[in-house]
């Protein structure tokens, strides 16, 4: 109770404050995944428009990922989008309610004969992604791009990433790679995706109360379904489904 009096009196405190924009980070791909990845185009409507009937509206700073993540640690945007809640993000981040989930694991080759080690991005070395695999075995590499190009060339027998950023990536920029890879879907964890507000900028509180109103009006009202349906995102990522882990 003490919380939720406390998140009321932060958010009227930023509301009277005047700050009308809500200032987030995103990926520098951000334009083309609200084309072509269903999950975070459907999250990036629900929150836009529901900050919109708040009186909010939203100013998206596009920068490569690392970058994004640094300004926002920095305090110089309220929050990342999206942001999933890996181990060690809660030391600079405030975690928003959770716009959905989604699966990671391992992306195959659909044939036999992989060679090699299984792969995983370097910027998330600091925690696992999965639970069933150590990451002290992962081949680190730069890039998802790279990781997905050396699996379709047999190089690596799995790549640890996101099953809905994956997919969307071969369906854009690798797509001539495309039908020689797939999720494995026998054993996944699940991971809920947030927006992470930056604790160090000096309005963390009430921008965290403000885009928790948002979300909570936007499941309330059915808009939140309503728009994942249109998106066409998968049931298991979205919130009230079946959160345990494959």
């Amino acid at each position: 109770m003490l919380k939720v009096v406390a998140n009321l009196l932060f958010l009227i405190s930023f509301t009277a404050s005047g700050a009308q924009t809500i200032s987030f980070a995103v990926g520098h791909d951000h334009d083309k995944m609200v084309k072509h990845y269903a999950f975070y185009a459907a999250s990036w409507e629900i929150i836009n428009h529901e900050l919109e009937l708040l009186g909010y509206k939203v100013d998206a700073n596009a920068y490569p990922w690392a970058r994004a993540k640094e300004m926002v640690r920095s305090g110089q945007h309220h929050g990342l989008f999206l942001a999933a809640n890996f181990q060690g993000r809660d030391k600079w981040a405030l975690f928003s309610q959770a716009l959905g989930k989604d699966q990671f694991g391992l992306f195959k080759h659909k044939e036999s004969g992989s060679t090699g080690p299984i792969a995983s991005v370097r910027l998330i070395s600091d925690y696992s992604l999965v639970s069933f695999i150590s990451p002290k075995t992962q081949l680190q590499l730069a890039t998802a791009q790279e990781g997905l190009n050396l699996l379709a060339n047999k190089k690596v027998k799995g790549f640890v990433m996101s099953r809905s950023y994956g997919e969307y990536l071969l369906a854009t920029e690798l797509n001539d790679i495309a039908e020689k890879i797939a999720f494995d879907t026998n054993r996944y964890d699940l991971y809920s995706a947030h927006i992470a507000v930056s604790k160090t900028h000096k309005e963390a509180e009430g921008t965290l109360a403000l885009i928790d109103k948002a979300l909570a009006n936007s499941i309330a009202s059915g808009r939140y379904q309503n728009i994942m349906t249109k998106h066409q995102v998968r049931g298991v990522q979205l919130m009230g489904k079946d959160s345990g882990n494959k």
